[in-house]
């Protein structure tokens, strides 16, 4: 009965490449396995809750079926930099999602399932040209929004401004970044507002 699989820093380029039936495994670890191009079919994890694979550096693909585990709490694919395809995550129970500095990634994975309130999204230095309209509809408790780094990123959605609670917003960094919405000063709780090195004049 496999509950725990840890391959961290291995020099695996797949994990398997069949489908494998096991219900009882909770965490999948393989951070650091710098050969690792695609991740296996998650069909057969349906209790899976741990999912680590930061610094796969050359890690393409995440296998479309991560979208079915509706358990996941914990997903890291931070500095998976050659990351580009992604398409969903489940996040009726996620509690963390980080994609910092996943540079070649430039769209959000769709969202299945209602966010939690608690849960925290990390885009720190990712390549995501926009910022997706999910954390704006369903995050309107959060308090701190840090979006430096974001080199594609071009626009903010008006939308953001849902964001009632917001007390600090970070666009540092975000190169291609001209503007703020116009609906921005009606966030009554911002105190901090950081757009430096931005083209925002």
């Amino acid at each position: 009965m496999l509950v725990h699989l840890q391959f961290r820093g291995s020099s695996l380029r797949y994990l398997w490449m069949e489908t494998k039936q096991l219900p009882s495994l909770r965490r999948i670890n393989l951070n650091y396995s710098k050969s690792l191009m695609r991740t296996p079919d998650f069909t057969g994890m349906p209790n899976l809750e741990y999912l680590n694979l930061e610094e796969c550096s050359n890690l393409e693909e995440v296998h479309h079926s991560l979208g079915c585990c509706r358990k996941l709490i914990r997903l890291d694919l931070s500095w998976c930099q050659t990351l580009k395809w992604f398409p969903y995550v489940n996040v009726e129970c996620l509690e963390y999602l980080s994609l910092d500095y996943c540079s070649r990634l430039e769209k959000f994975p769709e969202i299945h399932g209602r966010m939690k309130p608690q849960i925290q999204i990390h885009m720190q230095g990712s390549g995501l040209r926009e910022l997706p309209s999910s954390i704006t509809k369903y995050q309107t408790h959060i308090t701190k929004l840090d979006l430096s780094g974001m080199r594609n990123l071009v626009a903010l959605p008006s939308s953001i401004c849902r964001l009632k609670r917001l007390v600090s917003l970070s666009v540092m960094g975000c190169s291609k970044l001209e503007s703020l919405p116009e609906e921005i000063g009606d966030l009554d709780n911002l105190e901090d507002l950081d757009a430096s090195n931005t083209l925002i004049s």
